[in-house]
């Protein structure tokens, strides 16, 4: 079965948006933990979230994460 990285990333933008809100840094292990992701596939979720970031009126950007 295919890995679903739309369905992940739509998993992972409350929590990116979260710590945006409070001026915080996530890592990769802390982003896979919250939505039960191993942390080495998170690269593949940020590639996929750019268009969430453009629909929410932000620009598109997938350096969200600090590590």
């Amino acid at each position: 079965m295919a890995v679903n990285q739309v369905e992940r990333a739509f998993r992972a933008w409350p929590v990116l948006t979260g710590v945006a809100k409070q001026r915080g840094t996530i890592t990769y292990g802390e982003l896979g933990a919250a939505i039960g992701v191993h942390h080495r596939a998170i690269r593949y979720v940020l590639a996929t979230s750019p268009p969430f970031s453009v629909a929410a009126g932000f620009r598109a950007r997938s350096n969200f994460i600090v590590f």
